[in-house]
């Protein structure tokens, strides 16, 4: 069975619920954030998740969204491409305030992930927007001085 824990901290006025480990069929998710106007959750421990921690994300999710705002940051790759592909993922009207986009870097045959921050790195969609992922295409490494891309 494979390890999952989380932590309900507060960080200032903000509540936020830190995950670490793998989500998968043997994770019971936090009711936690039960009575919460508004939560963030830090996900950049998460190192897995598999089609059955997709389903009970989901449902977890749904369930808590009709009360709490839920922001996500520090999304990994990993759960950036579960928010892409399965249906209600993030719920309604929640935000991404920061995720883990992947660069290649030619020269040294390696991926790196940076860090993409909300107002930073990219805007939040609207209606007057097509979208709001707007990061950047290429980046040079502050210490290497190298390029990479997406």
């Amino acid at each position: 069975m494979a390890q999952f824990k989380y932590t309900l901290v507060k960080e200032g006025s903000e509540s936020v619920l830190l995950f670490d480990g793998i989500i998968n069929e043997f994770v019971e998710l936090p009711d936690v954030i039960k009575g919460l106007d508004s939560v963030t959750v830090d996900l950049s421990q998460v190192h897995m998740i598999n089609s059955s921690g997709i389903g009970l994300w989901v449902k977890w999710i749904n369930i808590f969204n009709k009360s709490c705002q839920i922001k996500f940051r520090k999304v990994p790759q990993v759960i950036v491409e579960q928010m892409n592909m399965a249906k209600g993922f993030t719920g309604e009207g929640n935000v991404v305030l920061s995720f883990y986009a992947p660069y290649y870097f030619a020269d040294k045959d390696v991926v790196k992930t940076v860090l993409q921050e909300m107002g930073k790195n990219f805007l939040q969609k609207s209606a007057d927007s097509d979208g709001w992922l707007k990061i950047p295409e290429k980046i040079v490494d502050p210490k290497t001085k190298d390029e990479g891309e997406l």
